[in-house]
């Protein structure tokens, strides 16, 4: 659809300050970049972001070609101050102030965290902050394929967390977090080519009319090494959001996974052998359903030039749950006066298939589904050497 050949190259002057109070410390800097793009872009100009709409069929586009050499300069001042209030308590303050000169934005960034150690194991947190994110694709620069006066997209942050870290080789920590996005890139309906016979009119390719909200709660326990063996568990539940201001849909994130568990443990069996595994389990990804196709014919021609799927609603279904078990025995030796680590490694081991998507006819009428990579248990050996 789109064929983008760009180089960039980045220059960075970075200077830092680091003061030493009775009650804390101070953190200062600057950071100067300056990023050069050079870029060739051919493709259809039919802007989508995927991550809010089932794009259009790119056939309808037009297709244009952009040549671009773009100097961008970045100024980022920044400080913050860790104050121990008192012996149990920790305030720390922060903010960070932007400028780019590419759509002269400017903006500061407060963040705020406040520890507080109620015994000598537990220790509660709240925090607070402020984050802007630079385009994630070449596309949105342009003045052809993206909209140059696009905002970069602002999220505030919430967390709240409870650790314990005692004197035994245990430790867990409790954390749940908020956070609302601001100004979400999202493509321009009026700037869309949906028909053969339809061409759009000059509109801004993209608006800053996207929303979201994400929150969750994460579980993690840890345990150091002792009688020869550590690992960890974590366990979180979230929930990630998505709103297209301009048709006023609300849906699920693509990425929303609510469910995630991680589980690795590792075991040393001598000073020579170790053995360790790796469990994942996560809720399944989400899709759109297609529900049919309509043919689009070209005037003059019986057959169709091809078929328009049609969408159910947008995000709506979910493939079931992916899991998956890696193992791995390393034996610790040396070659050739070397340090040296062989091992043996299998990934899924008990070969689950999980599904990723599906794959379909030219007519939508059939579909086959596709499976993660490795869907069979796929063992290996490998060597690494120390020099």
């Amino acid at each position: 659809i789109i064929d983008v050949d760009a180089t960039t190259v980045d220059y960075l002057a970075k200077v830092k300050n680091i003061q030493d109070f009775s009650q804390g410390v101070l953190t200062s800097g600057l950071d100067l970049t300056q990023q050069n793009i050079k870029y060739v872009v051919t493709g259809k100009r039919q802007p989508c972001n995927n991550e809010f709409e089932v794009c259009p069929p790119s056939y309808f586009a037009p297709v244009e070609t952009e040549t671009e050499d773009l100097d961008i300069n970045f100024v980022t001042a920044f400080a913050d101050f860790d104050w121990d209030i008192i012996e149990s308590w920790i305030f720390k303050l922060g903010v960070s102030a932007n400028q780019n000169d590419f759509n002269d934005q400017q903006f500061l960034e407060p963040r705020v965290a406040v520890k507080w150690s109620f015994t000598d194991d537990y220790q509660l947190k709240v925090a607070y902050g402020q984050h802007h994110q630079w385009f994630r694709k070449y596309q949105y620069l342009s003045d052809t394929f993206g909209a140059p006066d696009l905002e970069l997209a602002r999220s505030e942050h919430y967390v709240f967390g409870l650790e314990y870290e005692g004197a035994s080789d245990w430790a867990w920590r409790l954390e749940t977090y908020y956070k609302e996005m601001f100004d979400l890139i999202v493509a321009n309906p009026a700037a869309q080519t949906d028909s053969l016979n339809d061409s759009a009119a000059a509109q801004d390719n993209y608006l800053n009319e996207g929303t979201g909200k994400a929150y969750g709660i994460e579980f993690l326990v840890n345990k150091a090494i002792s009688e020869n063996w550590y690992g960890w568990l974590s366990i979180a539940y979230s929930k990630t959001e998505r709103v297209n201001e301009i048709t006023d849909e609300s849906f699920n994130y693509q990425f929303d996974l609510p469910w995630i568990v991680n589980l690795v443990a590792n075991y040393e069996i001598n000073d020579k052998w170790q053995l360790g595994g790796r469990w994942r389990l996560q809720s399944g990804s989400l899709y759109t359903p297609i529900t049919g196709a309509a043919p689009v014919y070209v005037e003059g021609q019986d057959e169709p030039l091809f078929y328009d799927p049609i969408e159910g609603e947008f995000n709506s279904q979910r493939l079931e749950e992916f899991h998956r078990l890696d193992v791995r025995l390393d034996y610790k030796t040396e070659w050739f006066g070397y340090d040296t680590d062989v091992y043996f490694e299998v990934l899924n081991l008990y070969g689950q298939q999980s599904l990723e998507g599906y794959d379909y006819n030219e007519d939508y009428t059939e579909r086959e589904e596709e499976y993660q990579f490795p869907s069979s248990p796929i063992p290996s050996i490998g060597v690494k050497m120390v020099f």
